[in-house]
């Protein structure tokens, strides 16, 4: 579980996030601590390795050396999937990671990425499988996700190949294509106000444990492709029914140049409340069964639908890594699984009794009224 930030700990993770990204003023102490608390350890090695103390820079050099292992393999896989889809036809878009590391950042190994985001043209998926399939590729496992197909491993790297951008349930696959650009040949990509939107709904997705990286993204993104056209970032959240990342970018004024900001104003007690709530973050992932059992909508038909849908035999196969044939290890894995639930289903029938759990749950609440009511400008906030 992440520690809570106090407000003079956010702002030096900000000051030197800052001075990495824009060339602002470094603290005089790097706060490694919290660097390395949201997987930004290397970039300590990086940027900063002179300013740190000796088991510091040990464990920041490891950080990088490691980060490039994964990294170095995974851009030559990328690279390789770049040939084989321009000799097949195929129109691809690389999103989240697999855009921004080695087209913004100074070096890939700074944008850890634990899979290959691919968007795919709905026309040409199964090319692209076939293709993808005859060079070595493979499904372990048949779940399909809201936004990508099952993932499949391309010589030792995990691929999700999407059929539509993890944006909202409005965002249509086909018509999207219409807005990206054409890089090279099969080659397309996110303009940058989509970028931004994207990047800013997968975080709000991610209940918020992800802010530090977004805000290097949004960084080497701006700094890459300049100034955002706000007017066009409104247009497209209007249109995909989502959240601008206006306030956002308001809520981190010492982060975002001036020339960055949002046209319209928001209250200064709304950014700062937002930017406490964001810093706030703790680590759900362990408690998945009290918040499942803890949401407004529980024990509605929707809400067992969802439940359903985990039962399903590739779920049940990914839950328990048992990717194919082995009957009896899936009849087992139904059984183990669905103690699990029955389990969580008695254990926290009234909702969780975690103090830390129950705050973090109002947080995000919170959170999301304020992104609601803040979607249109003459809602009050």
């Amino acid at each position: 579980m992440k520690n809570i930030l106090h407000a003079s700990e956010s702002t030096s993770l900000i000051m030197t996030l800052q001075a990495l990204c824009f060339g602002g003023e470094m603290p005089v102490e790097v706060p490694f601590q919290q660097l390395k608390e949201y997987g930004l350890g290397s970039w300590a090695w990086y940027f900063a390795h002179d300013k740190l103390p000796s088991p510091a820079r040990i464990q920041a050099r490891n950080f990088y050396f490691a980060n490039s292992a994964v990294d170095f393999k995974q851009e030559v896989t990328f690279h390789r999937l770049e040939t084989l889809f321009e000799k097949s036809g195929v129109r691809y878009c690389p999103i989240k990671g697999a855009d921004l590391a080695w087209r913004v950042y100074p070096t890939g190994a700074l944008r850890p990425k634990a899979d290959l985001d691919i968007f795919i043209h709905p026309e040409d998926y199964s090319s692209a499988l076939k293709s993808l399939q005859q060079d070595g590729g493979y499904v372990p496992y048949q779940t399909i996700c809201a936004s990508h197909y099952p993932p499949m491993i391309y010589h030792g790297v995990s691929l999700e190949l999407h059929f539509k951008l993890p944006l909202t349930e409005k965002c249509d696959s086909g018509e999207i294509w219409n807005d990206l650009l054409q890089v090279k040949g099969c080659r397309y990509q996110l303009p940058l106000e989509l970028n931004l939107l994207m990047l800013f709904q997968h975080c709000r997705q991610h209940r918020w444990e992800i802010v530090p990286k977004l805000l290097m993204d949004c960084a080497f993104l701006i700094r890459k492709e300049g100034m955002p056209d706000w007017a066009r970032i409104d247009a497209f959240a209007k249109r995909f029914l989502c959240a601008s990342p206006a306030l956002f970018f308001a809520a981190f004024p010492d982060f975002f140049p001036a020339v960055t900001m949002p046209p319209r104003d928001f209250p200064t007690a709304v950014c700062q409340v937002f930017r406490e709530l964001m810093f706030s973050s703790v680590n759900l992932e362990s408690y998945k069964h009290e918040i499942v059992m803890s949401t407004a909508d529980r024990f509605t038909f929707r809400w067992f639908l969802a439940r359903l849908r985990g039962m399903k035999p590739g779920s049940i196969r990914s839950q328990t890594h048992n990717p194919r044939g082995n009957y009896g290890k899936l009849l087992a894995g139904y059984w183990q699984i669905s103690r699990q639930k029955l389990y969580a289903l008695w254990r926290y029938r009234h909702g969780t009794n975690n103090e830390v759990i129950q705050k973090r749950l109002a947080e995000l609440d919170r959170i999301e009224k304020i992104l609601l009511q803040s979607r249109e400008p003459e809602n009050h906030i």
